[in-house]
């Protein structure tokens, strides 16, 4: 709602102020009603505390900047979906920039344009999000079914399916002739805002670090947004027009490829440790 809601303000000063007084309300909700975890017991006498320092000077800064990849590098498959999560921040990053300006030359639109389409936009994600966590489970149960939503292929099949149905979005972003089938392009093309939740659920249940294989993947997403604009941005620039849709594109494909270059060997290497863990459980003798 936070696109189409400053488009009621006249300035942005009334516009900061409304967001500061929403963040307040925020801070005080965690504070008072959400939990706080349980402290661990650490020692922190002086010698853990030297030993620690002792560490951190022995590495040099670069490596620290770049600890967060330790999971890419002990596992060199995890590369390949780092690079591709990568690729698809580039897209998602300056996406709506881009559909935004696209708007305003195509259709002339203004500020409570552009903005009603963010928002709507953001509410299809939601809504995919709630359905696909909370309302296909809860019917599944109640139709005496299994729900499926945690299993590792379901996470995998949503990365795979929102990922095409977007760059089917966009590709059909290119013959709108109305306002009303650019809404109807950009509703869909929401499919794929919501990726990198079911991504990043289905590439911690292979890791043997949840908490730093999220590290990794946020530094790709990190990486990618930051040069979001440098590629849809500048190719918008030297190529005005709907072909920076195809680039957009392109880039989803190569993304995509990359995830089930990755997934196949996944398999593949799962498939070749069972071979062989049945092939030394056949020649031990019983």
């Amino acid at each position: 709602m936070g696109p189409m809601a400053v488009t009621v303000f006249q300035n942005y000063t009334a516009s900061f102020t409304t967001a500061l007084a929403i963040f307040a309300v925020a801070m005080v909700y965690l504070m008072v009603f959400v939990p706080k975890p349980t402290e661990r017991h650490l020692s922190s006498g002086p010698e853990n505390a030297e030993s620690i320092e002792e560490r951190v000077s022995d590495k040099s800064r670069l490596m620290v900047l770049l600890s967060p990849l330790q999971p890419f590098y002990d596992n060199p498959l995890a590369i390949l979906y780092g690079l591709s999560l990568l690729l698809y921040t580039a897209v998602q990053g300056h996406l709506f920039p881009v559909i935004m300006v696209f708007a305003s030359i195509r259709f002339h639109f203004a500020s409570l344009g552009n903005g009603l389409l963010v928002s709507f936009a953001a509410a299809c994600a939601a809504l995919q999000i709630l359905l696909k966590v909370y309302i296909a489970p809860a019917i599944a149960r109640l139709l005496g079914r299994q729900p499926a939503t945690t299993s590792d292929n379901a996470n995998r099949n949503t990365v795979v399916a929102a990922v095409c149905i977007q760059a089917t979005a966009l590709v059909a972003m290119t013959r709108v002739t109305s306002a009303v089938q650019l809404y109807l392009a950009v509703a869909t093309s929401a499919a794929g805002l919501a990726v990198p939740a079911f991504f990043k659920s289905h590439f911690v249940s292979f890791m043997p670090s949840a908490s730093q294989a999220i590290s990794a993947l946020t530094f790709m997403e990190s990486i990618g947004g930051l040069a979001s604009p440098f590629f849809l941005g500048s190719w918008q620039a030297v190529f005005p027009g709907q072909t920076v849709f195809f680039f957009a594109v392109g880039l989803l494909v190569v993304s995509l490829c990359l995830f089930l270059t990755a997934e196949f060997l996944l398999v593949s290497k799962n498939r070749s440790w069972l071979q062989s863990r049945k092939a030394l459980n056949d020649l031990t003798p019983c």
